[in-house]
């Protein structure tokens, strides 16, 4: 468990597979992502299983004093070039509340601070205003847009790059 200002993040245990899985089907949290499928309990089980088995990909519960608050995905681990891409999603009765900031601070602290990485990056859709305000109060920068993207709601969405160095980081 890593702490950071009565906020924590622990391991996924095989008894969050519920909640995790009603988070990610539910409207409100993947209408803000990239691609999405519908999870049942054998693809959530299915996907702990092999994600224990896989050391480029880390989720994460995400926590205050004792409260779940949401999770962390931490994806595309590269020990060698020390990046990986970072994300998060806060449970719907738990947003609003500024929890968000929190979850990327203590991202940088693990990513940075523990694991000795160099560059956390993100991808995020054009529209998301909210996610966007969030990353740059935190430190990330504007890298590039793949252009349309990601297909929702009926048309092309852009999708922009964002990313923290260590240096930017610690300063």
């Amino acid at each position: 468990m890593i702490t950071h200002n009565n906020y924590w993040l622990r391991a996924v245990e095989e008894d969050d597979l519920t909640w995790m899985k009603e988070l990610r089907n539910d409207e409100s949290t993947w209408s803000q992502l990239g691609n999405f499928v519908f999870l049942n309990e054998a693809r959530q089980k299915n996907w702990f299983e092999n994600m224990n088995c896989n050391n480029n990909i880390e989720y994460l519960v995400y926590g205050y004093k004792a409260i779940n608050i949401g999770i962390v995905r931490l994806t595309e681990i590269d020990h060698i070039n020390r990046s990986m891409c970072v994300g998060g999603d806060i449970l719907p009765q738990h947003r609003g509340k500024k929890h968000a900031q929190p979850m990327y601070e203590i991202i940088q602290k693990l990513g940075f601070d523990v694991w000795g990485m160099n560059r956390l990056w993100l991808l995020v859709l054009a529209n998301n205003e909210v996610g966007l305000h969030v990353y740059k109060k935190v430190g990330f920068k504007e890298e590039g847009i793949q252009r349309q993207a990601i297909y929702k709601d009926g048309k092309f969405v852009d999708y922009i790059m964002m990313s923290i160095l260590n240096s930017e980081y610690q300063k």
